[in-house]
């Protein structure tokens, strides 16, 4: 009987999550990164990053834009010189409003800590394929602030 109303209440409380979550296809994501509109069109860049030739400390703020200037992707930096998987959403014209984010073929524009990064492979191409796609993301004539230490 126990196990019964146990099971039921964690359905019940799954069920109450869920109906909390934003509906539709688009979802604004919010946080250090600002907006990035979801869309259901998307692919995955992961890779190393680096800081006027050493790795990026953790928490580097990483975003991808469009040709057009729309934030299509955006992550921090999980660990001293990873770039983690950053999703990169495609135009969604279907929604009301229409989204702006990446077209087919278009040529992905990344920053590090709102600096134009070199990127290799380059061009990095955008397309719709779910799939995951290695870079190496490359800022130089940054200044990179350590913490100091006092004993």
């Amino acid at each position: 009987m126990r196990r019964a109303v146990r099971g039921w209440l964690l359905g019940a409380f799954l069920l109450l999550a869920l109906l909390a979550l934003p509906h539709g296809d688009a979802v604004a994501t919010r946080g250090p990164c600002g907006d990035v509109q979801a869309t259901p069109y998307w692919t995955h860049y992961y890779g190393s990053v680096y800081i006027n030739g050493m790795a990026a400390p953790a928490g580097t703020v990483i975003r991808a834009f469009s040709p057009r200037g729309a934030l299509t992707g955006c992550v921090l930096a999980s660990a001293e010189g990873v770039c983690p998987y950053l999703r990169v959403y495609g135009e969604d014209l279907t929604a009301t409003p229409p989204i702006a984010g990446m077209r087919e073929g278009e040529a992905v524009r990344f920053t590090v800590n709102d600096r134009s990064a070199v990127v290799t492979p380059a061009p990095v191409l955008w397309y719709d394929d779910r799939g995951i796609h290695p870079v190496r993301l490359d800022v130089a004539g940054m200044a990179q602030y350590l913490p100091l230490v006092w004993r």
